[in-house]
């Protein structure tokens, strides 16, 4: 009967918190990989209760981590988007209410030795993409991933 009680306590408060800054779990988190030796893809899923633009910072994040393990300097993100999951509830063929159940980011990006090194965007528009510095972006953004359960 007690772990019962604890598996429930568990799942109340998890409920109610933002998505951590995790593997891909229970609630979201991130998802990479491989594309290339010098290439990668990150996704990054949050919950309802993340604050909006976590996802994004955290698959930007997470890109400078795999960066980092990899030797870059430097990342270009090529391609990016962000995608706000909403559901509707239907009565009759009309639209009754409308909820937000998070967002999704995925960064495609590649390992750059200098900030010079030229590179294709490929998303739509050219402000979707950049080059970023490795240790700037981890030193950055630790302050947040660390209050989202980074270690």
């Amino acid at each position: 009967m007690r772990a019962i009680f604890i598996l429930a306590w568990f799942l109340l408060v998890s409920a109610c918190a933002g998505t951590p800054y995790q593997k891909m779990g229970v609630g979201g988190g991130y998802d990479d990989r491989k594309v290339t030796d010098t290439s990668w893809s990150v996704k990054f899923i949050s919950n309802v209760k993340s604050a909006r633009g976590f996802a994004q910072e955290a698959a930007l994040y997470r890109s400078a981590e795999i960066a980092k393990a990899k030797g870059f300097k430097f990342f270009a993100v090529v391609s990016s988007n962000v995608h706000f999951n909403q559901h509707g509830s239907y009565a009759g063929g009309s639209l009754i209410f409308m909820t937000t159940t998070g967002q999704t980011a995925t960064i495609d990006a590649v390992g750059l030795q200098n900030r010079d090194s030229s590179f294709a965007c490929a998303s739509a528009t050219a402000d979707s993409c950049g080059v970023f510095e490795t240790d700037a972006v981890l030193r950055d953004h630790a302050e947040v991933m660390r209050k989202a359960g980074h270690r």
